[in-house]
């Protein structure tokens, strides 16, 4: 299968996916992203899912919704770090110099196909649970 064709696919499973379990999104298929927010027990939870043709992967971003003050950045490094390790799945980043941490992830789509509501889920969910789990600790410690 051609990566666009492939790439297109998976971009199809994702908005399947969403639709079915009536999430609402903005989509931008030509880029292949999509840019949902679900609403968690402590914040509101912003995902940009990138499909991502060149590389095969499914890129995942989530910025945390706070600023990082300067005096606690290495506070948060060091939560971070320890949020990082126990991680199967993803990671967060600070950015000190623009004062915000996000939560990034890589799926790896080359050579797999057959694609599913089930995959498009997991990928969709693991972030949101991440994020919704660490979001309100690292916050607390901003």
């Amino acid at each position: 299968m051609l990566k666009k064709d492939n790439a297109a696919a998976l971009f199809k499973c994702y908005t399947d996916f969403l639709d079915a379990k009536g999430f609402g999104y903005e989509k931008t298929p030509e880029a292949g992203q999509l840019v949902l927010s679900v609403k968690g027990e402590d914040c509101l939870v912003r995902l940009l899912v990138v499909v991502d043709e060149a590389s095969e992967q499914t890129l995942v971003y989530s910025p945390l919704p706070f600023e990082v003050q300067r005096e606690r950045i290495m506070d948060l490094v060091m939560a971070v770090g320890c949020i990082n390790v126990r991680l199967a799945v993803g990671k967060f980043f600070i950015d000190a110099e623009r004062g915000d941490c996000v939560y990034t992830a890589h799926h790896p789509f080359s050579g797999l196909s057959g694609f599913d509501e089930a995959y498009a889920g997991q990928v969709i969910f693991t972030a949101f649970n991440v994020v919704e789990m660490y979001g309100d600790k690292l916050f607390a410690v901003s």
